[in-house]
């Protein structure tokens, strides 16, 4: 019950589940694995030892398991050296990962993608971010190397969360947020640095005031 397209690559000794479709110019690189049921729209790119659950939706140019975005100096410190990322991806089932977004495998160990998670077009997955099951990530979100996502969150589009971050379980990040530390379980924060949703509201409307306080300390 599988179905091919044409043009695509099936590398030795892949694993392809029953009733999945591969549409026409997918690659499907050496050793991965692909669980029943699942869907790989055209384009789309796993790479080697990287594992996809059952029932899972691939959409346009996805790349899962490109490599991680690391390097050091080189010893004479004239240069920059490329640190081989031989860990991988694997996701849970019931993923969905909108068109031209990248998973990074790890550099390592393995990226991890919970079940049911939902990520928009356009959004980055650095090298070994752990994804909590149900969280839903909006469009043109990046997310650095490292960090953890809990269960069951909603991060809006445009948010960037710096490397190492710990986001707790049922997190809301509004969009176009800049989140620099870790987050507790429940919270709702927003803004450039993400903070508590009320006081930057409050902040903001403080902020539209200052006009006005500047123009009256000069009259005072």
């Amino acid at each position: 019950g599988v179905s091919v397209g044409p043009g695509s690559y099936i590398g030795p000794g892949v694993k392809i589940g029953d009733g999945c479709i591969l549409h026409a110019n997918v690659s499907v690189m050496d050793e991965a694995e692909i669980g029943l049921g699942s869907v790989i729209w055209p384009g789309a790119v796993i790479r080697e030892k990287c594992v996809l659950g059952a029932g899972c939706i691939i959409h346009i140019n996805v790349a899962i398991g490109a490599d991680g975005f690391g390097y050091r100096p080189s010893l004479d410190g004239k240069s920059i050296v490329k640190i081989p990322q031989i860990g991988n991806v694997v996701i849970g089932n019931g993923v969905e990962i909108g068109a031209n977004s990248c998973v990074d495998r790890g550099k390592f160990s393995s990226t991890v993608i919970g079940d049911l998670v939902k990520i928009d077009n356009l959004c980055q997955i650095g090298h070994n971010c752990d994804i909590g099951a149900g969280t839903v990530i909006a469009s043109s979100t990046a997310i650095a190397g490292s960090t953890t996502v809990g269960m069951f969150c909603q991060i809006g589009g445009c948010v960037a969360i710096v490397d190492h971050a710990t986001i707790g379980n049922q997190v809301k990040i509004g969009g176009g947020s800049g989140v620099i530390g870790d987050i507790a379980d429940g919270q709702t924060v927003l803004g450039y640095p993400a903070g508590p949703a009320k006081a930057t509201v409050q902040q903001w409307a403080y902020m539209k005031k200052l006009p006005e306080l500047v123009r009256k300390l000069k009259k005072g």
